[in-house]
């Protein structure tokens, strides 16, 4: 088991790039309003637009016992969205980014055997709320938790789905969808 916390710097979102390779936008799915699958990688959605977010990873050799119970990765009610989704990683490192391509050297990478398929249970909470800095401004107050560990592909499992930033989102998937065309990379207006 490897674990690390870092802060990222995101616009709306940061990354699990397979070798620095961002997901190919015209592969997302945001069906889940929280990890957005991808042909490779995947897109984890922060709350606002911009600003730091705090991020512990916690990677796995294998499926954890504790995976059994969806509740189990730190103080599970703390958690406004849980959701486990496959990803899956052609070369590697899988690495966790900001938007802009800055890969986190503080974090590890999310695979442990290279190229292959992996779950990934993602928490966050306090997307809704922004905290407040020394200033007395809104800044981002996220906090997300990604467990991983290799597994053959499987779909979604939604845990849990509380946040309205994660419902803004899932209802803009399925408006779209609903007329017939894909929802826009990172839209979540309808």
């Amino acid at each position: 088991m490897t674990t690390a916390e870092a802060t990222l710097f995101g616009m709306g979102q940061f990354w699990l790039q397979d070798g620095g390779t961002p997901p190919a936008v015209e592969t997302w799915d945001q069906s889940n309003g929280l990890a957005v699958t991808a042909d490779v990688g995947a897109v984890i959605l922060t709350g606002d637009a911009y600003g730091p977010v705090q991020v512990a990873v916690d990677v796995r050799a294998e499926r954890p016992p504790e995976a059994d119970d969806p509740f189990a990765f730190g103080d599970g009610s703390e958690w406004d969205d849980i959701v486990e989704v496959s990803v899956t990683c052609r070369e590697g490192p899988l690495n966790v980014g900001a938007l802009e391509g800055e890969l986190s050297d503080e974090l590890p990478a999310v695979d442990t055997r290279g190229a292959g398929s992996y779950r990934v249970r993602v928490h966050t909470r306090d997307r809704d709320d922004p905290g407040v800095d020394d200033d007395g401004m809104p800044r981002p107050n996220d906090r997300f938790l990604l467990v991983s560990w290799p597994a053959p592909p499987q779909p979604p499992l939604l845990i849990r789905l509380t946040d309205r930033r994660g419902l803004g989102t899932r209802m803009a998937w399925v408006k779209r969808l609903s007329r017939g065309r894909p929802p826009a990379r990172g839209d979540d207006s309808g």
